[in-house]
């Protein structure tokens, strides 16, 4: 099992969670859902993924139990779903067809700038980010017995997982508070 043989999360999914708008077509974000489950696989290991595939692929709708359908639906499935986000802006935006690569512009769509797709895309990156750092932490906080836990510390000699990055604070003093301090 690996998290390109089956999709854990929807289309349907992605468009709920994330606000996106319907008209989005499922084909588009196909591509973008293997590439976020792949992250996410990355993140837990596979033994943790693998489990959660396994749940999944026996009943969607309970995943097993109480545990797993919380930890699927709280935090796994909004990890996926703002990663994907962040990767779509461009992908959604632009298009490839047989006579090449081409930009909707019309039908009353205007054309976002580069800045605001970035603002965009920065915003979902952390969002992303954010689950990621809540679902590992609530992973960690269970028990040691919880078998969620257990497949998560369970690890492949041939695993790298990423560290976890709980983002920067700048301590720079502004020039309103270097220059106006009455």
């Amino acid at each position: 099992m690996s998290s390109f043989s089956k999709f854990l999360v929807t289309g349907p999914q992605v468009k709920l969670v994330s606000g996106t708008s319907q008209n989005v077509e499922d084909s588009k974000l196909r591509p973008l859902i293997q590439i976020a489950q792949q992250g996410i696989e990355t993140a837990l290991g596979r033994t943790l993924y693998a489990l959660i595939e396994a749940a999944y692929t026996a009943d969607p709708v309970t995943m097993g139990g109480a545990g797993m359908l919380l930890f699927y639906t709280e935090y796994f499935t909004p990890a996926i779903v703002w990663r994907i986000m962040a990767d779509a802006g461009i992908d959604l935006a632009i298009g490839h067809d047989r006579n090449g690569t081409f930009e909707r512009n019309g039908n009353d769509y205007n054309t976002t700038s580069d800045r605001r797709m970035s603002a965009k895309t920065g915003k979902a990156e952390a969002r992303a980010d954010n689950y990621l750092i809540r679902m590992v932490d609530y992973v960690k906080a269970l028990d040691s017995a919880d078998p969620i836990r257990v497949a998560y510390e369970d690890t492949n000699a041939c695993e790298e997982r990423p560290s976890v990055n709980r983002g920067n604070i700048l301590m720079r003093r502004s020039y309103w508070q270097e220059n106006h301090n009455q």
